[in-house]
Order: structure tokens, then sequence, then C-alpha cells
């Protein structure tokens, strides 16, 4: 081997052991960057679970001592707590990593807790009292939350042992973090209908899935569809959910920093659920712009032939539920609700499992009676101020057309139903008028 070439070797073995020792360096900073982005990941969720924790522990408590009290004035306070405690354990609810039909089911607790605290709040505000069955409720409520909040601390202490909330991330089983919340609500939480936001908010659902088309899409399908409808996002998915009733695509959204995520029907593409992160700032929009951005958020995800039949509004809030309308008929059970935000004019919540189980076209919907004589039927005590004519749950499981009035009477408004085929009255839902909406108590 000549000079030259034994130069060329050592330096080429020289220039290979610095570019072996720089790509080992490389790797080491790449998984370093990693780790560290993988902790801070983990320490936003375990940031926000320690706050849920405290949050359901501080429910649980209010919830006890609003139990044990006797003064309107402490009732208040507490009802006030509970509406702020609840606002905020949906908020770290929907930054954690969770199953989404378990969180469908823990926000559809929370909300209504949250909205039922408040309705009696108001309900003090005006002057009256917690009636037997406010009281009765709040006991089953407590009995509930004390069950979640075990849960919770029972898995609190698994974290504590060096669990990766984040490696739930990566794992479609789900049956460690997300399935905590799933058994909270398959036997455990036993909790009253509540109706405070808006007439039939909590119809029926039929044994049979009515709304969702038999055609399945496929993951490429369904993500191209979130992208089109979610424009702007980054979206991921994040795994399949197979319940009882639904099977569904999970995406995770992310744009500007704040995260989100939807569920979507393997049969049919529906949009079954959303959730997003949102920045409180000062409140910019009024209630009907709110209205006017749920309605237009329905149409685009496809619920067409839609109506606000009712809003409510909490000041940073507006929940607004839309119905499905044919023939000028509103049909109750053909619900979807969503969430707008009045300080960004965001959507940050949408549910549609109501439209998802009921929603088909009917037959031979001819009231029998009409309008006038249904009116008949009201009391003298009522003045009426306007008439639909609409579909409504019954206590069979079925469904009644009915002529709906919308009356004032004793300074109250009261919306009364009035079989169109039998002219029996069917329900009588009343109203109460607060400085912050009209809620249903």
């Amino acid at each position: 081997m000549t000079k030259k070439s034994k130069i060329i070797i050592s330096i080429t073995s020289v220039v290979l052991t610095i570019l072996f020792a720089f790509l080992l360096t490389y790797i080491g900073v790449l998984n370093n960057k990693a780790n560290s982005y993988k902790n801070m990941l983990n320490a936003t969720y375990e940031n926000s679970f320690y706050s849920l924790s405290d949050e359901t522990n501080n429910i649980e408590t209010t919830l006890s001592k609003l139990n044990h009290s006797n003064s309107t004035n402490m009732q208040e306070k507490y009802l006030t707590e509970l509406v702020s405690l609840c606002q905020a354990a949906s908020n770290d609810l929907s930054s954690l990593p969770l199953d989404h039909t378990s969180l469908l089911n823990t926000h559809k607790f929370l909300n209504q807790l949250g909205g039922f605290a408040f309705s009696l709040k108001q309900n003090l505000e005006n002057g009256n009292n917690l009636s037997e069955e406010d009281l009765s409720q709040c006991k089953q409520l407590y009995a509930s939350s004390t069950k979640i909040n075990d849960e919770l601390k029972g898995f609190s202490k698994t974290i504590n042992g060096s669990y990766f909330i984040v490696d739930h991330i990566k794992s479609n089983a789900n049956k460690d973090f997300g399935g905590k919340f799933n058994l909270m609500f398959d036997d455990i939480v036993k909790y009253p209908t509540l109706i405070y936001d808006g007439p039939f908010s909590d119809s029926l659902e039929q044994k049979q899935v009515l709304g969702i088309e038999e055609k399945e899409l496929t993951l490429e399908e369904a993500k191209a569809k979130v992208c089109s409808i979610f424009d702007g996002y980054l979206v991921s998915f994040d795994g399949k959910t197979t319940s009882k009733d639904f099977e569904t695509y999970n995406f995770s959204l992310e744009k500007d920093g704040l995260n989100g995520y939807v569920q979507i029907t393997k049969k049919g593409g529906l949009i079954l659920s959303y959730y997003k992160e949102n920045k409180f700032e000062e409140v910019k929009k009024s209630i009907l712009d709110c209205e006017f951005i749920a309605s237009s958020f329905a149409e685009k995800l496809g619920f067409s032939n839609t109506k606000i039949v009712w809003s409510e509004d909490n000041n940073s809030c507006v929940y607004c539920n839309l119905c499905y309308v044919k023939d000028g008929i509103i049909f109750y059970p053909d619900m979807i609700k969503v969430k707008v935000c009045r300080q960004s004019g965001d959507v940050i919540g949408f549910e549609a499992s109501s439209w998802a189980y009921n929603h088909t076209e009917r037959k031979n919907l001819t009231a029998k009676h009409t309008e006038s004589k249904a009116r008949e039927k009201l009391s003298k005590n009522l003045e009426e101020i306007s008439c639909n004519l609409c579909v409504i749950p019954n206590e069979l499981k079925g469904e009644t057309l009915a002529w709906e009035f919308k009356c004032y009477g004793d300074e109250s408004i009261y919306y009364v139903y009035i079989n169109a085929n039998t002219l029996n009255e069917e329900k009588i839902l009343k109203v109460v008028s607060t400085q912050n909406g009209s809620l249903l108590v």
C-alpha cells in the first residue's frame, strides 16, 4: 500500500469517526428533546388531572354543605360555587387524552350539574325556596359525585407510581386511563334527569339507532371529512371507539396552541361530538351573535333544516339547542347542542347523540285536531304568546305529535303541550326568566 493510500485511508477514518460521533450526538439531542417534550406534555396532563381531582373533590364537599344548609343565603353561595367548579372541571377534562365516549358522558354530567345549580341559584334569587324535589336531586347528585371523586382519587395513586398519561395517547386499547372514566358511567353513577336547558333537551333515546346512514367510511375518508370541516387545524388520528351503539373514528385537533378533538361515526360519517380548548377574554359577542354562530356551525357539519329552540347564557358561554324542522313541525327528539364562547365567538362544544339515535323521516304526521281546538284546552289563566306544531318524546319511549303553546301567566312563561290527535294535555314546562337569560326549572 502506497504512502498516499495510507494517508487517504487515515483521513477517511478520521472523517467517518467525526461524522459518527456527530451522528450519535445529534441522535442524543433528538432523544433528549423528545423526552423533554414528552415530560412537558405529561406534566401538562398531570396538572389538568390534579386540577380536575381538586375540583371534583370540591364539588363533592360543596354538595355536602348544600345538603346540610337551611339558609337561603348559604345555599345560594354554594350553588354559585358549584357553577364555577363544574365549568372549571369541564375545561380541565377537555385537555386530557381520554376516550371520547367517556368524555361525552363526563361532560354531560358536569354540564347538567352546573346548569342545574345555576337554575336553583336563580330560583333562590327570585325569592323562592328549594323544593323537596330539588333537595332530593341534590342528594342523588352528591352520591354520584362521591363515586366519581373516589375513582379519581384511586387513579391519582397510579399516577404517583410513575404512570405516564401521555403514553395513553399511543394506545388504542384505552384500557387504563380512559377506562377509569368508563367505569364511572357503567353502573355506579346514577343521577336524576335534570331538564334545565330547554324543552326536551334530554330526549329519550331509541333502542335502535335511526339517524345514521349504513354506508361505512374508511379512516382516510373520515379524516378527509374532518380536515375539510376544520380547515386550518392540524388533524391527527387518535384511535377508534366501539360502544354498544356506535363505532367512531376519533381525531385530535390543534390550532394556535389550543387543542380539541372530534368524534365521527364510522357508519354515515356523522359528527357525534366536538370539544375545543378556549382562551377566556373580555365578553365580546352578544347572545344573538352566538346563536347565529351555532346555527352556521351546525349547517357546516351537515345538520340542515334546523332552528334554535332554546338558548342559555351564563355570561362566558351560550348553550344553544337546535332541532330538525320539516313542513313547519319541530322535531324535539332530533336535537343537537352547540356551546359558543362569548369572548372569542368560537364553538367550543358540540353534541349530537339525540340526533344520531332519533333522526328519521316520519310519515303520516297530520294533526287530527286544529290549533284552535287545542287552544280551547289551555287554562284560562294563561295568555298565549305563540304556537308551534311539534313532535315530542313521550313516557312510553315513543313520540307524540303535539301543539306547543308558549304562554304567559302569573308573571312567568309556560310551555304547554296539547296532543294534536287526542287533545290531552301532555306536559307543562315552566320557565324562570333571569337577567342572564331564561331557564327551565
